[in-house]
């Protein structure tokens, strides 16, 4: 999995869990965009997955998932 895959995946993610703090018909859902924070490598190039996922924003994933997003690392 490249980069931007792995940026898909968290951003479902992240909007999953940032859609459900509003109700159903709520003018917030209309347009939603997740917010995805991302930590990137020293040079700013590269995700950095293991910083990335330690964020708060991340609480949520499982350590299962983790591994498996960490396990397609390249």
């Amino acid at each position: 999995m490249d980069d931007k895959r792995f940026e898909e995946e968290i951003t479902k993610i992240c909007y999953d869990v940032q859609i459900t703090g509003y109700p159903e018909g709520h003018p917030g859902r209309i347009n939603f965009k997740p917010i995805v924070p991302i930590m990137y490598d020293s040079l700013g190039v590269k995700i950095n997955r293991g910083k990335t996922l330690e964020l708060p924003a991340y609480y949520c994933i499982s350590d299962e998932l983790k591994k498996e997003l960490l396990s397609y690392e390249i």
